[in-house]
Parts: C-alpha cells; sequence; structure tokens
C-alpha cells in the first residue's frame, strides 16, 4: 500500500527558538529553518543593531513517512561575549521576508528571579498548551498578587512537547504562538520526539535512534554525552545548574544509553560542585513515577538514575511522562530526609490536555507528599519556580491562576 505524504506550505522563516548557551549571562544560542539560503539574524540592544550571520545546514528527514520531506535550512547562532542581566531583542531576515521582534534576558546573578516549569503539551493542537504558557508568564510576573514584576526570563519543559517529532505539523503548533519569542526555552525530549510517523495499516510506530528533528529545531549547548549531544546538556542561569537529560527513548527496557549518559553526569556534573547554588535536573520520565503506565521506568531506569541523584545532592528533578501529578517529600539515601534537605521529585502531570487517573502505589508508597486525580478534576498545570539564595519556592498552578500545590525546596550547604 502507497501511503500519501501530506506536503505542508513552505514557510520561508519558521521554527525560531531562543535557546541558553552554557553560561546564559553571555552565551545565548538560536536556531531557525528557512527555505533559502542567505538569512541572518538582526539583533538589537538599545539603539544599537548588528547583523549576524548563521550557521547553515542543508537539512531534511526523508525516512519513513515523516513530514520533514522538504529540504530547508537550519540555521543557528550562538552568540556570545553578551552583556549580564541585558535584555536584547532580535529579528531574523530572509530576502524580503523578515520575522517577528523576539526578546531574550541574559542571566544576571541577581538574588531573586524565577523561571517556569512544563511536562508534556501534547496532544498535539489542543488549546490549553499555548494558554498555560500564557498563564505562567502572567502568574511568574506576579505570583502573590501583590506587586507585578517582570515575567520569567526562562521556561523549561520535561519532554513530549508534541504527538510525533516527524510530524512537522505538530512542531509548528507548539512553537508558532508568539509566546516563544518571549523567553529562553530549555526542553529536554520526551519519548515522543522519538517518534516516526505510522504508515497507513501499520500498528508499529517506527522510532528514531536520536531525536533527529528535535536536534534539527533546537540549538542547545553541546556539552553532553556524545550519543545524546544537543538533547542532553547543561547550562548555568543565575545561581542554578540546569541539566537536561534525554530520558524519553521509548525503549526504556533495553536501552544501554541511560547508563552511558549516568556515566557522564558523574564524570562531568559532579564536579561542578560549588559553581551554583541550585541543580536541578529535568527529563522525560519519572523516576518516582507511576507503578504501571511505564513499568519499565521502576524496574530499569530508577535504580540507575536514583543513586546519580543523590550523590550529586539535586535539589529538584522536573519530569512528565505518566500524565499523573505527583511530588514527593525530600528523599535522601532511599528515604525521605527529616532535615528537608533531600531530592524533590516532581512529576507535573499534563501542560495540556491528556490525563490519567494515579494509581495506588502513589498514594500508599511513604514517598510522596502531594498526588492529584488529573482524570477525576481535569488540570492542565504548570510551575512557577522562585529563586533566591537561601530557598527555591515552587509554586504549581492551573489555567485559572490558582496555586494547586506548592514547596519549599532549601539551598543545601
Amino acid at each position: 500500500m502507497i501511503h500519501t505524504i501530506l506536503a505542508l506550505p513552505v514557510l520561508l522563516i519558521h521554527f525560531i527558538v531562543t535557546n541558553p548557551g552554557e553560561d546564559a549571562s553571555r552565551q545565548i544560542n538560536v536556531n531557525w529553518h528557512c527555505s533559502e539560503q542567505g538569512s541572518c539574524m538582526l539583533l538589537m540592544k538599545d539603539s544599537e543593531t548588528i547583523a549576524v550571520k548563521a550557521e547553515e545546514k542543508l537539512w531534511s528527514y526523508p525516512k519513513g513517512d515523516s513530514l520533514f520531506q522538504q529540504q530547508r535550512y537550519v540555521c543557528s547562532v550562538s552568540l556570545d561575549n553578551l552583556e549580564p542581566g541585558t535584555d536584547y531583542s532580535y529579528r531574523i531576515v530572509a530576502g524580503k521576508d523578515t520575522s517577528d521582534v523576539r526578546s531574550f534576558t541574559t542571566a544576571s546573578g541577581t538574588r531573586t528571579w524565577n523561571f517556569l516549569a512544563f511536562a508534556d503539551f501534547q496532544h498535539a493542537f489542543n488549546e490549553q498548551a499555548h494558554k498555560i504558557i500564557a498563564k505562567g508568564l502572567e502568574f511568574s510576573a506576579d505570583p502573590d498578587g501583590k506587586t507585578a514584576g517582570k515575567s520569567a526570563p526562562l521556561v523549561i519543559c520535561s519532554g513530549d512537547m508534541i504527538d510525533t517529532g516527524a510530524n512537522e505539523e505538530s512542531w509548528r503548533w507548539i512553537l508558532g504562538t508568539p509566546l516563544f519569542g518571549r523567553f529562553i526555552y530549555a526542553a529536554a525530549p520526551g519519548d515522543h520526539e522519538f517518534w516516526g510517523v505510522k504508515p497507513a495499516g501499520e500498528k508499529h510506530i517506527p522510532q528514531m535512534e536520536t531525536p533527529a528533528t528535535y536536534n534539527a529545531i533546537f540549538n542547545n549547548p553541546k556539552n553532553g554525552v556524545e550519543v545524546y549531544r544537543n538533547s542532553n546538556y547543561y547550562f548555568y542561569y543565575n545561581n542554578v545548574l540546569f541539566v537536561a537529560l534525554t530520558l524519553g527513548d521509548s525503549n526504556t527496557f533495553l536501552c544501554g544509553n541511560f547508563i552511558l549518559e549516568a556515566e557522564w553526569f558523574r564524570k562531568t556534573i559532579l564536579p561542578l560542585k560549588g559553581t551554583y547554588d541550585y541543580l536541578v535536573v529535568f527529563g522525560h520520565k519519572s523516576v518516582f513515577g507511576s507503578y504501571k503506565e511505564d513499568r519499565g521506568v521502576r524496574k530499569y531506569l530508577s535504580p540507575i538514575w536514583y543513586p546519580v541523584f543523590t550523590e550529586a545532592g539535586v535539589n529538584l528533578v522536573v519530569s512528565g511522562h505518566d500524565h499523573m501529578y505527583s511530588r514527593t517529600y525530600p528523599l535522601k539515601d532511599d528515604s525521605v530526609s527529616s532535615t528537608g534537605d533531600g531530592t524533590f521529585y516532581l512529576d507535573l502531570g499534563s501542560s495540556g490536555n491528556k490525563y490519567r487517573e494515579p494509581d495506588e502505589g502513589l498514594y500508599s508508597d511513604g514517598l510522596h507528599a502531594k498526588v492529584l486525580n488529573l482524570k477525576a478534576e481535569p488540570q492542565t498545570l504548570g510551575a512557577s519556580v522562585s529563586v533566591d539564595r537561601k530557598r527555591m519556592e515552587v509554586r504549581v498552578f492551573n489555567l485559572d491562576g490558582e496555586v494547586v500545590d506548592s514547596f519549599v525546596v532549601p539551598r543545601k550547604r
């Protein structure tokens, strides 16, 4: 049977994303796709405008029923020597076509700042995903409802942004909103970012060996393990070291790359102790998530990563995958830390419209301080994290701006 591939309209400039550099006080990366060669960035600060030439790579993903069949130029800019704590804006120019104005704020080392966290925007094309991002920007600017300030400069996401990695329409949906022009965006790939497009009449969904389309869309720091370069990475923003892990591969049972990634973490991240106040990890599958939805996580993935996170003294792990909201007590050495200096595991549930009922294990294992039944009371969630030198305060909010859970993550001495 011949399966017809949908021909999408050619867009001259699209998929513009602002990503962090390794040190986001001075380094910021930008990526976009262009159907013509020779596009560039116009970087603006105050009244000064600088034309920045992009590194261009002709790219497509013609395997199977991928919708990325049309060749385009993947354009990447790595900005360096920026001024800390500074507002920048930019446009992308290709021929006579010009993008909208995008903006970002470099890290400044200020004592109080905030960032946003999301998980699982899919199902694709739902309205809640963009609404929760907009609500998060509004909420982060005024979390207490008292003194409105500036929206969070940084957004992280633990993966499953789209339904199918090889479906270009899904990427256009999540990234097409102007909201993505207002912040630095750092995402880890989920299992759906590894998915190809299922041929008509077939039951099996092919999986990419690496998140190939994700890697063509995002321009992250290239400091991760080689097999997952660009999708596994770390960066600093102010006093937080963020680590993105590729925990989204669908092959939880057999994937030896997780072991390679854990070895990289020990060799690369552990020696960085003392260079930050907080260590925040985000990856798709939750080490302490559902007992039933993905059994391979508890059997194969958790034994690898829990000892690593404990050894590193991770403050907060943000994940999703299960579409169930849960948050642990601070965990340390296989038990709840009475002093609060363990690791908090936050499974954000859903930042879209896909919900599952929590299984009984989450209520009875003695590890979880909060579980929400999103199936019984559908709620699209995000988290706003306020950071100072002594603690991080996490507020989980819904589309109405209501705080449905909150907790404090102390700085470890």
